[in-house]
């Protein structure tokens, strides 16, 4: 899940997955040659970040909200 904090400071409030396809699309639509991406994607990416930065895997796994470390460790894409 993606949350963000509204203007009367309102923190982790739920992102609409359906609100940043579109956001994200039109981004590729101005900037033909990046890579498509997805929500989906980008917690795979906050997963190999975290990981790589040193995060720990049961952190990351929290963070995701998996309830196995075994999922997490698909969504990081190195070697662990």
């Amino acid at each position: 899940m993606f949350t963000y904090n509204d203007r009367s400071n309102n923190i982790n409030l739920p992102l609409h997955t359906d609100y940043l396809n579109y956001r994200m699309n039109s981004v590729r639509r101005r900037h033909p040659e990046l890579s498509p991406a997805s929500p989906h994607k980008l917690r795979h990416t906050g997963a190999t970040l975290a990981r790589k930065s040193g995060v720990p895997l049961e952190i990351i796994s929290e963070a995701l909200t998996h309830s196995d470390k075994q999922i997490t460790k698909t969504y990081v894409n190195i070697k662990i």
